[in-house]
């Protein structure tokens, strides 16, 4: 009876996580969405802090739960590609966050703050995390399509289809 042995993923998997932070860094896009997602799309997170001078486990549990469960149905809508496949390898780390936040908000509920509001930070970041590391390799982020045309508004020249003969 053979022994089956896999060959170790995490070294593929630390070089997509090191090639998706380098894209973020590298998009323009990407950071305008980014500093959007995170001002405008979690709003509900950052007012009730900026009023009350505390962060919400409710408020942490809501977002969290709300963006997570946007990026399994997304990865189960889109089928069997790469962007779904990278939303699939974060169940685990949106899993840990879920649960981070859910132990959070419960340790909220039964009056024992402190620690258990660490939770929910943590979970909160990996959360984040999570989001953006799922969504930098989207094609719309991309900003060099060569069908565009020029800031200048001309497309760019075919090199091959330039030639000295004079057309009779």
């Amino acid at each position: 009876m053979s022994i089956k042995v896999r060959k170790s993923a995490w070294g593929a998997l630390f070089i997509n996580f090191v090639q998706r932070i380098r894209n973020a860094y590298c998009s323009p896009k990407f950071t305008a969405w980014a500093c959007c997602f995170i001002v405008l799309g979690g709003m509900g997170v950052w007012l009730p802090w900026l009023i009350n001078s505390q962060l919400s486990t409710e408020s942490i549990f809501t977002f969290s739960y709300a963006v997570l469960g946007g990026l399994l149905i997304e990865a189960f809508l889109k089928g069997t590609n790469s962007s779904s496949d990278a939303t699939l390898w974060a169940l685990v780390p949106g899993l840990i966050a879920l649960l981070l936040v859910s132990i959070g908000y419960g340790g909220d509920k039964v009056n024992a703050h402190g620690v258990f509001n660490t939770f929910a930070y943590f979970g909160l970041a990996i959360t984040i995390l999570v989001v953006f590391l799922v969504d930098v390799n989207d094609d719309k982020f991309d900003s060099d399509d060569p069908s565009k045309t020029s800031t200048v508004g001309y497309k760019d020249a075919d090199i091959e289809k330039i030639s000295n003969k004079e057309d009779p």
